[in-house]
């Protein structure tokens, strides 16, 4: 096993558009919390 350490790579989904795909393939999502903040302000859906 290596010691090398693993590549990060970290995603901020600021409008909710992957959200909102995931929600459409699989509708039992809808009802989980999401949040995502814009302008420096936090909104949930």
């Amino acid at each position: 096993m290596s010691n090398k350490p693993l590549n990060r790579i970290p995603h901020v989904d600021g409008d909710s558009f992957f959200a909102s795909c995931e929600i459409a393939i699989n509708q039992e999502l809808a009802s989980a919390p999401c949040g995502s903040a814009a302008g420096g302000m936090v909104r949930e859906s």
